[in-house]
């Protein structure tokens, strides 16, 4: 993610390693070099006129998508959070704001000059407030707790709220809320361990926290993975889903019993995690670790490489190829979020996300 002195130290959203390269080394990505029409119909819509929008969540409302902005990798905007509204197609920044923390851990504070999104999520407390939640690099390791505002029908602002920090042995990947105030978040690996892109290799290197009000961090027994990256909740908050990126695969895990109950083996390295109100598991990613090891060492400039979106029934974990790269002009996808009958693709680098009609 881009520093305050303007350096590119990518602590990749969705594919993972700490990765640092001067502004004049770096090169604009293929996906930014191609000119971003909007388009009003075909199967495939470009929504223009964002920065690395590396995840996306999908608001209660079942209408508008929060999408993240990162800071980087060739970009020096601040990171931040756009509300894409499905049915208007309008889009806009919202306005951040710090208040007195009410949430996470006692003497929290946030950091002292902008926040570093990256994996996000959005849901509904008990309350009926409707949170945000965001792994958060910038200068700490942390979960980062945001309110976001309404007047009547329309979403107005984020109000940060309270933070948990995670220590510095680990990266985190991605969160996921729970309505009693707790969450989820992937350990995706020790930071050391990060630090060379070709160390990055199957094998078991991180796994899955959970935070609770009374109880603090610990970690979900059972968890263990290759990169674990992103994680989604059931609707009925009974399973965790996750991904192991550089394990091919996506496992079912039972909170009330503490344990896998299921995986499915992938044809892709899976990023961020979306689960829909009928428990369609949905995914997207590289075909190949050499693939993203490509994009990552060449600076972003070159993720030209195939990719798959793919979606996983829960319920017997069977796996369907829904998106195929060659059909999108778009690099480095890392999230996949169906809304309406179209499924919305973010990505680590350039300056769009994709509507891909999934039904007429």
């Amino acid at each position: 993610m881009v520093t305050p002195k303007r350096l590119l130290a990518a602590v990749v959203a969705a594919a993972t390693t700490t990765l640092h390269i001067s502004a004049a080394q770096a090169q604009a990505p293929a996906s930014e070099r191609q000119p971003c029409e909007p388009a009003a119909s075909g199967a495939n819509v470009p929504v223009c006129g964002l920065q690395a929008p590396e995840d996306i969540a999908l608001h209660p409302d079942g209408r508008h998508l929060l999408i993240a902005l990162t800071n980087g990798p060739v970009y020096y905007a601040p990171s931040g959070i756009v509300l894409y509204d499905t049915q208007q197609h309008r889009q806009r920044r919202l306005a951040i704001s710090v208040a007195e923390a009410e949430w996470g851990e006692e003497g929290c504070v946030p950091p002292s000059d902008e926040f570093d999104f990256h994996g996000i999520d959005v849901h509904r407390l008990e309350d009926g407030t409707v949170r945000l939640l965001t792994v958060n690099h910038r200068q700490r390791e942390s979960v980062e707790m945001f309110e976001v505002q309404q007047e009547g029908n329309e979403i107005t602002s984020l109000v940060w709220r309270g933070c948990v920090r995670t220590g510095t042995e680990y990266m985190m990947n991605d969160v996921a809320g729970f309505g009693d105030g707790g969450f989820l978040v992937t350990f995706m690996a020790p930071l050391a361990a990060l630090k060379d892109i070709n160390n990055i290799r199957p094998g078991i290197t991180g796994h899955v926290m959970r935070w609770t009000p009374d109880a603090g961090l610990s970690k979900l027994p059972g968890t263990e993975g290759a990169y674990n990256n992103g994680i989604a909740l059931s609707a009925d908050e009974h399973y965790a889903f996750y991904a192991h990126w550089t394990g091919f695969r996506l496992t079912q895990y039972d909170l009330q019993q503490s344990r896998v109950v299921a995986e499915a083996e992938l044809p892709i390295m899976p990023d961020n995690v979306t689960v829909d109100s009928d428990g369609t598991v949905y995914t997207v990613g590289f075909n190949s670790l050499d693939d993203a090891k490509r994009c990552l060492g060449s600076g972003f400039a070159d993720c030209s490489n195939d990719w798959h979106a793919v979606a996983i029934e829960s319920d017997t974990m069977a796996v369907d190829t829904v998106v195929l790269r060659q059909e999108l002009p778009f690099f480095g996808p890392t999230v996949a979020v169906p809304v309406g009958g179209w499924l919305y693709i973010g990505a680590l680098t350039g300056d769009r996300i994709m509507r891909y009609r999934l039904s007429d």
